[in-house]
C-alpha cells in the first residue's frame, strides 16, 4: 500500500495544481469540497445499497441493475456515487437515486467516515473504478460487496506482482460478474473463485432505449468510457 499512497497523494496533489486552468480538474476538487461537513453521519433510518460509477458509461453499465432493484424493491434506498464530473453533471438528478454525490478520494480515513456518513447494506462496483481502502473498509464491516460488468486484462495492476494487495481484496468479494470469457478466464488462471460471466449490461440498456423513444435523447449521453 506504499507505493500506493504515494500514487494516490500524487495524483490528488496534480488535480489541485492544473484546477485553476481545467474545468473538469476544478470540478472534481470543489464537488468534494468540505464533503463531510455536508454530509453528516446517518442516523438510523433505511441502509443504502451503494453503487458507484466512475463517469457516465459506466453508470449506463449499471443503470439497468439499478432500475430492476427499484422496480422490484421500491422501497430500498439508492446510493449513486460518481469519481467523473462527466457523470455527476448529468446524473445528479436521476431519479432512482435517493442520494447521487461525488465520492471522496480514497483514503483509509475517508473510507471510514464515508460508510460512518452512510448506512450502506450491499455495494456494487461498476466495471473498474476500484479504490483499495473503500473496498478494504466494506469487507472489515463484512458489507456484501459486488463487481459487474467487469473486464480484465493481464496487463492490469492486479495481475502484476506490484498489485497483490488490491488482488487479495478483489479476491474477497461476494461475487465478481464479468463480461466475456477471456475475463473469466484470465481471472481463474489468477486464482480467483469468485467470477461469473453476465455480460454487459450496457447493451441491455442501449436496446431498451432504442425501444423507447421519450428515452432517445440519453443516446446522445451515451458516449466512450472516459
Amino acid at each position: 500500500m506504499f507505493f500506493y499512497n504515494l500514487a494516490i497523494k500524487a495524483y490528488i496533489f496534480l488535480i489541485y495544481l492544473v484546477s485553476p486552468f481545467h474545468s473538469k480538474a476544478k470540478k472534481t476538487i470543489s464537488g468534494r469540497r468540505n464533503f463531510f461537513k455536508l454530509h453528516p453521519p446517518t442516523q438510523g433510518g433505511e441502509p443504502y445499497i451503494w453503487f458507484h460509477c466512475a463517469s457516465l458509461g459506466e453508470f449506463e453499465q449499471g443503470r439497468p441493475l439499478i432500475e430492476m432493484i427499484k422496480k422490484n424493491h421500491p422501497s430500498k434506498k439508492i446510493l449513486l456515487t460518481f469519481f467523473s464530473p462527466s457523470g455527476f453533471e448529468i446524473r445528479k438528478n436521476y431519479e432512482y437515486a435517493n442520494e447521487v454525490v461525488y465520492l471522496p478520494f480514497d483514503s483509509k480515513r475517508n473510507a471510514k467516515k464515508f460508510l460512518e456518513t452512510f448506512y450502506i447494506e450491499m455495494a456494487v462496483f461498476v466495471k473498474y473504478d476500484l479504490w483499495p481502502y473503500y473496498l478494504q473498509a466494506l469487507q472489515d464491516k463484512r458489507i456484501p460487496t459486488y463487481l459487474v460488468s467487469a473486464t480484465f486484462r493481464k496487463d492490469q495492476p492486479w495481475f502484476k506482482w506490484y498489485g497483490g494487495f488490491l488482488k487479495k481484496i478483489l479476491q474477497n468479494l461476494n461475487s465478481i460478474y464479468v463480461q466475456d470469457k477471456n475475463s473469466l478466464q484470465i481471472a481463474e488462471d489468477a486464482g480467483f473463485k469468485n467470477v461469473m460471466i453476465s455480460g454487459d449490461m450496457r447493451i441491455d440498456r442501449v436496446l431498451e432505449i432504442k425501444n423507447n423513444q421519450s428515452d432517445a435523447k440519453d443516446l446522445d449521453q451515451l458516449q466512450p468510457n472516459q
